[in-house]
């Protein structure tokens, strides 16, 4: 399904991340996903429209970052996009 999923925050530091969602999305973090000093590459499901990192937030420093299919902000408690 999912390349990486949890439903708490994931914190990515001084690393090389790859993940690949076979029929959903590449990474998911339903609080915060914080990446630091790191390059990390997210697909999702290969000619679909659904977005290769779904988190509510995203924290992005001194790294490499590539969605293949875009981000999602989505506040997962109400069901909706979060706008910001």
């Amino acid at each position: 399904m999912r390349g990486i999923y949890t439903d708490s925050s994931l914190i990515v530091a001084d690393s090389t991340v790859t993940a690949s969602g076979a029929t959903n999305e590449g990474i998911i973090a339903v609080d915060t996903f914080s990446i630091n000093n790191s390059k990390v590459t997210a697909s999702s499901k290969p000619e679909d429209v659904i977005p290769a990192i779904v988190t509510y937030n995203l924290n992005i420093t001194a790294s490499d970052v590539t969605a293949k299919s875009g981000i999602q902000l989505w506040d997962f408690y109400s069901g909706g996009d979060r706008h910001v």
